[in-house]
């Protein structure tokens, strides 16, 4: 009886392994490893046991493969596509804000949420929705720079997705400040602009 219990458990542990979602895969997992761990207990010792004890084995060794072929990627490229991931404000004035609006589209067949955004610095403030956002869909995280870092500036705000998966987006710059003493006058601008330069 023992033996075709086992057997009955690799059949249906090998056909668990074809379906392609994470859940069947997980079930597939520990029935194989129930049977394999069973079929240990047995040390079979007739051709029957043994290859009920071996197709255990193999089911088991065929659904850690595919618990991990399932397991959540944490590539975001096949999730997410961003407009871009670096952003140059060129030359902006010293304490001057400057802001963005990071464009990015759902290419996923599944709706996504935003988990997290934290800006690197105090500098730079956020703002975003945490969705969800429908496969397809385009939607915007506002980024805004606040301008008070001198001269050359490179900062980071980083999104946080489900499942570990996360983007850093840079943004980068030049400040330049304004003369305190604005330019001295030129009578001779004055007197062409009033026309009495003749």
């Amino acid at each position: 009886m023992k033996k075709f219990i086992l057997f009955s458990l690799a059949v249906l542990v090998t056909a668990a392994l074809h379906a392609q979602t994470d859940t069947a895969a997980k079930k597939a997992y520990n029935e194989a490893k129930e049977a394999y761990n069973e079929a240990l207990k047995l040390k079979p010792e007739d051709t029957a046991a043994k290859k009920a004890y071996n197709e255990a084995k193999e089911a088991y060794n065929e659904a850690l493969k595919l618990k991990s072929d399932n397991a959540p990627k944490n590539d975001i490229s096949s999730i997410i596509q961003f407009k871009e991931t670096d952003h140059d404000f060129g030359k902006i004035p010293y304490g001057k804000p400057a802001e963005f609006d990071l464009e990015m589209k759902n290419i996923s067949s599944d709706s996504v949420r935003l988990e997290n955004v934290v800006a690197g610095c105090g500098c730079t403030t956020p703002k975003w929705q945490p969705g969800p956002y429908a496969a397809g869909e385009t939607f915007k995280i506002h980024i805004g720079f606040n301008g008070y870092t001198e001269g050359a500036f490179h900062k980071i705000v980083t999104i946080y997705f489900p499942g570990g998966v996360t983007q850093v987006i840079n943004f980068h710059g030049e400040t330049y400040k304004t003369p305190d003493n604005p330019a001295p006058g030129n009578g001779q601008v004055d007197k062409l602009k009033s026309g009495g330069g003749k």
